[in-house]
């Protein structure tokens, strides 16, 4: 299976849905978002840098969400499930014997506690600039099992190469939210943000498709020598699948995973019952190198990063007592390292 391919699925999982900044809600108040996306894909950046193709196109629609509660004027409570779930995956021309690959289920959710140190409602008042910090912690939602859509792929059914958790590991992350308004109608935001992941190990389903495939050459080739006696064929391909591939758990210690955004924003008044909000975020990850250790074996792994813009148009207006804001953003990919350039549109 090739890594290009994999990377495909994948590269929805480093996109941004939605901007950061720092503003916390009154107590009392919260906030629901729904954002449905649809990610597309025939390109992947390699370790040059250089734009590839990858070995086919691929769609992949997602449905997320958030929701924010102020608990205090200060600090807001929140979860935050973006990328969510994937809903649906079409794969053109996959490779052969991948046709009924599919890349669904749940993505990781995020909780965690926005505290406003500088800001309007701030623990320190001002009224053009907000400083926002936000501890947190990712939970993995996809029970992955490699044996059971190995299962699937014999069996000709759908079956999932990979987790639709990015790491199917529990991380922990901070946030760092910075904004100055320069007038009333244009600001400026700077976010960062760490994430690290704890180690984890699992079996992996190129493990067991290797395995598999050492088994039945050897299997043949012994068959070819000694016809007939397949008794021996089949210890014969045991030991030297086993001894090639043995079906034991990989580990992977992840590098830490950080990001970093710039975005210039604008907020119009429309009359005095709605505004236009328009931003132009730059977003830079970049991802360390992490060490994946297999049958005894250590490797480590390369960087990885990615710099895209996603442009982004909302109006906010109010739907009988309630604001509601309609957002459209489209996130286009300009370089990279090691990842996917995927592009994704998605509404809130």
């Amino acid at each position: 299976m090739k890594k290009a391919f994999l990377s495909l699925m994948i590269a929805a999982l480093v996109l941004p849905l939605f901007a950061d900044d720092a503003v916390v809600l009154p107590k009392g108040v919260f906030r629901l978002r729904a954002i449905p996306s649809y990610s597309m894909t025939d390109k992947a950046f390699d370790s040059d840098g250089e734009k590839q193709d990858t070995s086919t196109e691929g769609t992949i629609t997602a449905i997320s969400g958030a929701f924010e509660l102020g608990v205090i004027d200060p600090v807001t409570l929140g979860f935050k499930w973006a990328p969510g779930y994937y809903a649906a995956s079409d794969f053109t021309n996959p490779p052969a014997g991948l046709e009924n690959m599919s890349y669904t289920g749940p993505a990781d959710l995020e909780i965690g506690a926005k505290i406003q140190a500088l800001g309007s409602q701030g623990f320190v008042k001002n009224d053009k600039i907000r400083l926002a910090f936000t501890p947190g912690v990712g939970i993995p939602l996809d029970s992955y099992d490699a044996e059971a859509e190995w299962d699937n792929y014999l069996a000709g059914d759908d079956f999932r190469a990979a987790s639709t958790s990015g790491h199917q590991s529990l991380y922990f992350g901070l946030k760092a939210d910075g904004d100055y308004q320069i007038n009333e109608i244009f600001s400026v935001n700077l976010h960062g943000q760490a994430f690290y992941y704890l180690p984890s190990e699992s079996l992996q389903f190129t493990t067991i498709a290797t395995y598999w495939g050492a088994y039945k050459l050897a299997y043949a080739g012994y068959l070819a020598s000694v016809p007939g006696d397949t008794v021996g064929a089949a210890t014969y391909a045991t030991a030297t699948a086993e001894a090639y591939s043995p079906m034991t758990k990989t580990k992977t210690e992840y590098g830490i995973d950080t990001l970093y955004e710039f975005e210039p924003h604008a907020k119009i008044a429309l009359g005095s019952a709605a505004t236009l909000n328009l931003g132009l975020p730059f977003t830079y990850s970049y991802t360390m190198a992490d060490t994946v250790t297999y049958n005894g074996a250590s490797t480590d792994g390369e960087t990885a990063s990615l710099l895209t813009v996603g442009p982004n148009a909302s109006v906010m207006a109010k739907v009988g007592p309630l604001p509601v804001e309609f957002m459209v953003q489209y996130v286009l990919p300009l370089l990279g390292k090691n990842n996917g350039a995927t592009s994704t549109l998605s509404l809130q």
